[in-house]
């Protein structure tokens, strides 16, 4: 009698181990699917505190988005951006490396660590990162835009140009395109395409066009 009780244990203990998805499997699914709806919920309140440029309270939230559920490269990306508009360089490259560790196909992170690049001088790094972003979304023309600048600085004029001339393709009232255009222009020794380009420019209300444009005027008159 004992040892069929025995046996009648055992089958229902391997019954119970053979059945799919087990409770606490099934809880643990939750758990997750719980903690990544907070961290959603808190990505957004910390977007909506960004907007309204609570910049400390933003950063608060993105972290307890990140608390909830680490692998959240948008939310890296958000918080990378608040610290950089505070100057905290460092902390912004760490969220945005972050971010594209855990996604190397999200364009916005390498745009944003390309702009920190931009800020603190390192150009050829911008570059590189403004390409990717380009790679993995070729129809956004902010990116090119930003890549143009990035190759004025770097003196690299012509690259400039042709990367001014997508953004403007898409956008002809572009003033800050006309007028990064417009000076990649005149520093490439075509003056007739840069007054083109820095009138228009200047008429759309681009006070750089306009500066531009009077230092060229000014320039031609003394030749």
């Amino acid at each position: 009698m004992k040892r069929l009780v025995t046996l009648i244990l055992a089958a229902l203990m391997l019954l119970c181990c053979s059945l799919p998805g087990s409770a606490v499997e099934m809880t643990k699914e939750e758990d997750q699917a719980a903690r990544a709806k907070e961290a959603l919920g808190w990505f957004d309140k910390g977007a909506a505190l960004e907007a309204a440029q609570k910049h400390e309270q933003a950063i608060e939230a993105f972290s307890k988005a990140l608390e909830l559920q680490l692998s959240f490269p948008q939310a890296f990306v958000a918080r990378g951006q608040v610290y950089a508009k505070l100057g905290q360089n460092g902390r912004a490259l760490e969220d945005y490396n972050r971010a594209i560790y855990l996604d190397r196909q999200n364009a916005q992170a390498f745009n944003s660590r390309g702009a920190l690049f931009v800020a603190t001088g390192r150009n050829l790094s911008a570059v590189k990162d403004f390409t990717e972003a380009i790679v993995i979304d070729p129809g956004n023309s902010s990116y090119h835009e930003n890549r143009a600048a990035a190759y004025a600085r770097l003196k690299e004029f012509g690259k400039a140009i042709i990367d001014y001339s997508f953004v403007i393709a898409a956008d002809p009232r572009n003033k800050n395109a006309l007028a990064g255009r417009g000076a990649a222009y005149y520093h490439s020794g075509d003056d007739k395409h840069a007054l083109d380009d820095l009138q228009k420019a200047c008429s759309l209300g681009s006070k750089t066009g306009c500066t531009s444009l009077k230092a060229l005027q000014k320039a031609k008159q003394g030749k």
